[in-house]
């Protein structure tokens, strides 16, 4: 197969070097919440750590509605959700 060129300014060129380098910084941090585009969806695992639990109670509050989560996988579970099951499972005695 023949390659073929194209010929860039080197200004876009460094442009186009540093949105990759961005991205690849990006990927090799997938956990860290301040940097994701989508910082109100979180892992199972990052949700597993603010409830402190397992994954059979965290299945549990997904199919009982009580925290909203995604259909797909990996699950991803709302950010909003878990504080807002937090606010409603909190004792306010004092």
């Amino acid at each position: 197969m023949e390659q073929k060129y194209a010929l860039v300014p080197i200004e876009n060129l460094e442009k186009i070097q540093l949105m990759l380098n961005e991205i690849n910084e990006k990927l090799k941090s997938p956990s860290s919440i301040s940097d994701k585009n989508l910082t109100d969806w979180i892992t199972e695992e990052e949700a597993m750590e603010l409830l402190k639990c397992k994954t059979t109670s965290l299945y549990n509050l997904r199919r009982s509605n009580k925290i909203i989560a995604t259909k797909t996988r990996p699950v991803f579970y709302s950010l909003k959700s878990i504080q807002s099951y937090f606010v409603s499972n909190t004792n306010q005695k004092f």
